[in-house]
C-alpha cells in the first residue's frame, strides 16, 4: 500500500517540478512579451495567455499612422478655417466702412434736409407777420377812408344848405367883418402865446 502511494507521489511532483520550469522559463520570456496565468488550484493547470507582438505593434502602427493623418488633415482644415476666417475679416471691415460712409451721408442728407425746412419755416413765419401788420394797416387805412367819406359827405351836405345872402348885402361889408374877425383871432392867438411864454420863464427861473 505504501509503494503505491510512494508510486503515485511520484508523478505530482514530476509535475510540480515541470511546472516550476514552466514558470520560470515564463518569467524569463516575460521581459519579451506579456502575458497573464490563470490557475485552478484543484486541478494543478495553469492557462497562459500570451500577447502577440507583431500583431500589437501593427494595430498601433497602424492607429499611430491614422491618427497623423487625421491631425494632418485636422491642421489642413485648421488652416482653411483660418484663410475662412482672415477673409471674413476683410469683407466686414469692408462692409462696416461702407455702412458708415453711407451712414454719413444719410446725416448730412437729414442735416440739409432740416437746415431747409426750418429755412422755410422762418421764412413762411415772417411771411406771415408781414401779412398780417399789411391786414392791420389796409383796415385801419378803409377805416379812415370811411371817416373821411363822412367829413366828404357833412361838408358837401353843408355846402348844399348855405342859406342865400339878401342882394342888399354889399361884399365890401362881408369883408370888412371877416377882417375883424380875422384880427380878434390873430389878437387871442397872440395873447396865447404871451401867457405860455411867460409861464415858461417863470418855471425855468423857480
Amino acid at each position: 500500500m505504501s509503494n503505491e502511494i510512494s508510486s503515485v507521489d511520484h508523478p505530482i511532483c514530476s509535475s510540480s517540478v515541470k511546472n516550476k520550469k514552466h514558470t520560470s522559463s515564463m518569467d524569463r520570456s516575460s521581459s519579451v512579451n506579456s502575458y497573464e496565468v490563470f490557475r485552478n488550484n484543484t486541478t494543478a493547470v495553469e492557462v497562459t495567455v500570451k500577447e502577440i507582438a507583431n500583431k500589437k505593434n501593427d494595430q498601433t502602427g497602424s492607429t499611430v499612422k491614422s491618427l497623423h493623418e487625421e491631425m494632418n488633415k485636422i491642421k489642413s482644415e485648421l488652416n482653411k478655417a483660418n484663410d475662412s476666417i482672415g477673409k471674413m475679416r476683410e469683407s466686414f471691415s469692408i462692409i462696416v466702412c461702407e455702412m458708415k460712409k453711407q451712414l454719413d451721408l444719410s446725416n448730412k442728407r437729414e442735416f440739409d434736409l432740416q437746415t431747409k425746412y426750418l429755412n422755410a419755416l422762418f421764412d413762411k413765419e415772417k411771411m406771415v407777420a408781414l401779412l398780417e401788420s399789411k391786414t392791420k394797416l389796409v383796415q385801419k387805412l378803409k377805416n379812415e377812408l370811411n371817416v373821411m367819406k363822412r367829413v366828404l359827405k357833412l361838408v358837401i351836405k353843408g355846402i348844399q344848405n348855405v342859406p342865400e345872402f339878401p342882394e342888399s348885402c354889399t361884399c365890401e361889408l362881408d369883408f370888412s367883418e371877416l377882417d375883424d374877425d380875422f384880427k380878434k383871432d390873430i389878437n387871442i392867438c397872440k395873447d396865447l402865446n404871451d401867457s405860455r411864454l411867460l409861464h415858461q420863464t417863470k418855471s425855468f427861473d423857480t
